[in-house]
């Protein structure tokens, strides 16, 4: 695996770690500033180096990037906004209608979640409802974003075969489970959450219904540049909850 870095005053150790994993080559090197680049350097001398992250992802043919830079910087929302970014385009290419025109459901508030709602929000989605148990949670996102919210089973859950893209940023069981009852024939179930166990799905319907069903896991180096820059613009809105 190609790997590139971004921040080498808290990410020295990350890079180190990484660098002695079996099968992981560290191909590129960013840091804003000389002496930390010079640092990653001694711990890859072979790789590439640069002082623009984007510059680096244009230039170096990556399979995986690391970031650790400060808060200011946004890098505790980078990577859920990248992850989201890839999983709802994803979506968008397997639902053949506009997405503007789409009923979307997020299975889980959670920082993925409702980062996948917010990518979208920004795609253009025509109507978008995020499924969360934890009521505090709930109303946060009510207040913060002005998603509609549902709770499992409460009377504004999706009726049966309703929707045309669910994604669930959960992964358990009784989310597969919400999933497969809630999507439309011919719909779209990105599955986002990584928790274990195959239980929930109904082979049958997603079979005789022709619904698809794909897995999304981590991003692109392009979703990640897409994402951090949408972030960078303020194009994603203010984010007060995090």
């Amino acid at each position: 695996m190609a790997l590139g870095a971004v921040g080498f005053n808290m990410g020295l150790t990350n890079l180190r770690n990484l660098a002695g994993v079996r099968g992981v080559e560290v191909v590129a090197l960013c840091d804003v500033d000389a002496a930390n680049l010079a640092k990653g350097r001694a711990e890859a001398p072979s790789a590439r180096t640069f002082r623009d992250w984007r510059e680096m992802i244009g230039s170096a043919k990556l399979d995986a990037v690391t970031a650790a830079v400060p808060d200011h910087a946004h890098a505790a929302l980078a990577e859920p906004f990248a992850v989201s970014w890839q999983a709802v385009r994803l979506g968008m290419q397997k639902l053949h209608l506009p997405l503007a025109a789409a009923r979307v459901v997020i299975l889980g508030g959670g920082a993925i979640g409702l980062a996948a709602a917010i990518v979208a929000r920004l795609f253009g989605a025509g109507e978008i409802l995020i499924c969360e148990a934890n009521p505090l949670r709930k109303a946060a996102i009510t207040r913060t974003e002005g998603f509609a919210t549902h709770a499992p089973g409460d009377v504004f859950s999706p009726a049966a075969n309703s929707i045309d893209l669910v994604i669930d940023a959960v992964g358990a069981g009784a989310t597969r489970a919400a999933a497969c009852a809630m999507v439309r024939p011919g719909g779209v179930i990105v599955h986002l959450g990584l928790l274990p166990g195959h239980e929930g799905l109904d082979i049958r319907k997603i079979t005789l219904q022709e619904i698809t069903l794909t897995g999304s896991y981590c991003y692109t180096p392009q979703d990640f540049i897409h994402g951090v820059d949408a972030l960078a613009a303020g194009r994603l809105g203010e984010l007060g909850w995090a």
